[in-house]
């Protein structure tokens, strides 16, 4: 279990996700959809983004079980393409319907976690 290095494999998985949200303060998908002569431009850059969410969530759904199917729910991911072999076939969700549905991880409330964990020791004493 020791060579398995999971850490080393979240962190790798992790690098491919902070380079997809600079990929996206680059290119600017907001301004391309504003311009209709972008428009390719725009599909070429959801392609790589919907393709590496879809790579990062068949990575961590070991890890992060119920959210990589909600990612999947979201990016119209199912069936075939939920096999890790295809995590290999660059763009294989191209073309895929993506609906918005709610934040996979919703910023939290400080206040109210801050309660809520003082709760929790209040009740362990």
């Amino acid at each position: 279990m020791d060579d398995l290095k999971i850490t080393d494999a979240i962190a790798q998985v992790n690098e491919l996700v902070n380079r997809a949200n600079k990929y996206i303060d680059e290119t600017e998908p907001w301004a391309l959809a504003k311009d209709p002569e972008k428009r390719s431009n725009l599909e070429s850059v959801m392609t790589h983004l919907a393709n590496s969410l879809y790579v990062a969530g068949m990575l961590m759904k070991p890890v992060l079980v119920t959210a990589s199917d909600k990612l999947f729910d979201q990016l119209g991911v199912s069936g075939d393409l939920l096999n890790y072999d295809k995590i290999k076939q660059y763009g294989i969700v191209s073309g895929l319907k993506v609906e918005k549905k709610d934040q996979l991880f919703p910023r939290l409330d400080a206040a109210v976690e801050v309660e809520y964990i003082q709760g929790l020791m209040a009740n362990n004493k």
